[in-house]
């Protein structure tokens, strides 16, 4: 084949293999411009409550509903103090003797206020209470199931699943039959971070 011809041949190539290619192909994605990372958290809390109705021995019916506050010492999200509510949404009755009650549901929320910010959790199905009595003291224990639904500055992205077993005890021996809350929190949280380039 002469050279001239090989040319002519060569260019026809090219021009077949150009024309198969889209005009516009399709754009790389970008990578995020975020990262997650999921941080643990264990603590305790140290607080008061306000019984409703009004503190007294478990009667009849439980305690309908228990406005909570204090202060919490835990894993990455410091110290600092809560507060909230938590409320029966279901029928319960109190126990029949110096022994702990059925179980009853519960809900409400609970905010978290700490020093990089502060996170509103919800106390989701599933989470419980139940009644004990003894001669001098009435208590209800709670475990309560809490997915964090806002927050602000570090937790303004927060995310996340929390367990909060929940004490509130009153003692009609002491001086004062108020209200002693304690408990403890575990899970973890997942938080958006900006991507460092």
């Amino acid at each position: 084949m002469r050279a001239g011809s090989f040319r002519l041949v060569a260019l026809a190539t090219v021009a077949v293999v150009v024309s198969l290619v889209p005009a516009t192909a399709p754009a790389a994605p970008f990578l995020e411009s975020a990262t997650s990372s999921s941080q643990a958290i264990g603590g305790t809390l140290q607080g008061a409550s306000q019984w409703s109705p009004a503190v007294q021995s478990c009667g009849v019916e439980p305690v309908s509903s228990f406005a909570v506050q204090g202060t919490f010492s835990a894993s990455w999200i410091g110290r600092g103090t809560y507060s909230g509510q938590i409320a029966r949404t279901s029928s319960g009755s109190c126990p029949s003797g110096f022994d702990g009650g059925p179980p009853l549901s519960v809900g409400g929320s609970l905010k978290f206020n700490g020093p990089g910010g502060s996170f509103v959790a919800t106390i989701a199905d599933g989470s419980t209470g139940a009644s004990f009595e003894s001669p001098h003291a009435s208590e209800y224990d709670f475990h309560l199931l809490l997915t964090i639904t806002s927050g602000t500055h570090r937790y303004a992205k927060a995310a996340g699943s929390l367990t909060l077993d929940y004490v509130t005890t009153v003692d009609f021996a002491s001086s004062c039959a108020c209200p002693a809350d304690n408990a403890e929190l575990s899970g973890s949280i997942l938080r958006a971070d900006s991507a460092t380039s």
